[in-house]
């Protein structure tokens, strides 16, 4: 696995400075586009064979620490996927950058992240499905976020930036006063029961993206919009208490959610839609109709127990096993991913991919 931003590597203005793939920026400063560090743990995570691409390999124990400074210009901006699937556990950010773009650290293996005083832009998706990571680390100083619980939050208390995907396996509760849940804000999320606040009004597209096992979620009754795919492959139970103002398209996966409406007291609860169509024509008008639902499945027949022979010994009950809830074991039960190669022809012995310098060749070499 790599963190190199390999479309970046087909534009002429791409720089490379030892590790660092970079660009200048029309005001003088340095925009990181990619990172040549491999590592084993990046490489076993997702499955791909190291020995196609060759590595310049590192001790993923150490930090990454990402300079102040490129060939004098100072580093101001991580640019999208600048750190795709980083192998690296830490990461320090330096103290005068101040924009981390979406997507910057995606699908990384970071576990934890430091943040400088100067950063004031982060958007939304920066830290996507970095399934590792636990915990955020902020510098003082910092006047656009803040840390609530471990969760980055913008400095207002409004928005929720990113939620770390090691808390809440036993059940969330998000801050008071959150009014918006940034895209991917909790992807991916190992989350048993999660409280949302009553001032939340806003759930951005992809918000609650895969969360890793069933979710129980009560939207509050103040939630006044939410966005495509806010809630995608999502399984478990969602309760309404009134319909947002608008809602948007592939919500939820219906096949995996049970709808509880507080606000339907003559309906049999839960219920499971449809189809897409009739999931956003109950939104749309608030009027539930039967054609819209799933049929309730007929209960089981109950089948006689027969009573066992006289001679079978009996075990007391304290004794009898117990079937414990099953919950995600971190990370070994992960799922692994297997991602395409690009179509590459890989010098022996060294990097396959140009135009990084010849010295990280020879560093691939020892």
């Amino acid at each position: 696995i790599h963190c190199i931003n390999v479309c970046a590597m087909e534009n002429n203005d791409i720089r490379n400075t030892g590790v660092w793939l970079w660009k200048l920026h029309p005001d003088g400063y340095a925009i990181i586009t990619g990172c040549a560090c491999w590592n084993a743990r990046a490489w076993d995570q997702y499955g791909i064979a190291s020995d196609i691409w060759g590595r310049y390999e590192v001790n993923e124990e150490e930090p990454l620490i990402v300079p102040t400074e490129l060939d004098g210009y100072p580093v101001r901006e991580l640019a999208s996927d600048s750190f795709f699937m980083v192998g690296f556990k830490h990461i320090v950010l330096p103290e005068g950058l101040t924009t981390i773009r979406k997507w910057a650290f995606s699908e990384g293996c970071i576990e934890t992240i430091s943040i400088p005083s100067t950063v004031t832009t982060i958007e939304h998706r920066a830290f996507s499905s970095c399934i590792f990571l636990n915990r955020f680390e902020l510098a003082a100083g910092n006047t656009s976020f803040q840390l609530i619980d471990n969760m980055l939050v913008t400095a207002d208390g409004k928005e929720l930036v990113s939620c770390p995907a090691g808390l809440g396996e036993d059940g969330l509760v998000v801050p008071d006063g959150i009014e918006f849940l940034r895209g991917e804000a909790f992807s991916p999320a190992f989350i048993g029961e999660m409280t949302l606040p009553e001032s939340l009004t806003t759930i951005c597209d992809h918000a609650f993206y895969a969360p890793y096992g069933p979710l129980i979620i009560d939207i509050p009754a103040g939630i006044q919009r939410i966005e495509d795919n806010a809630f995608a492959r999502m399984s478990g139970d969602v309760t309404f208490h009134t319909l947002p103002q608008f809602m948007g398209k592939n919500v939820f996966q219906l096949d995996r959610v049970d709808f509880w409406f507080t606000f339907l007291p003559d309906v049999e609860m839960p219920i499971r839609f449809s189809s897409q169509e009739a999931i956003e024509r109950f939104f749309e008008t608030g009027k539930l109709e039967s054609s819209m639902l799933q049929p309730k499945p007929e209960p089981a027949p109950e089948q006689p127990v027969a009573d066992p022979p006289q001679d079978t010994p009996q075990i007391p009950p304290r004794l009898q096993k117990r079937n414990k809830p099953h919950r995600p074991n971190l990370p070994s039960q992960l799922p692994r991913k297997t991602l395409p190669l690009p179509q590459t022809t890989p010098r022996p012995g060294g990097m396959c991919l140009a135009p990084l310098s010849s010295c990280l060749s020879e560093q691939a070499h020892t």
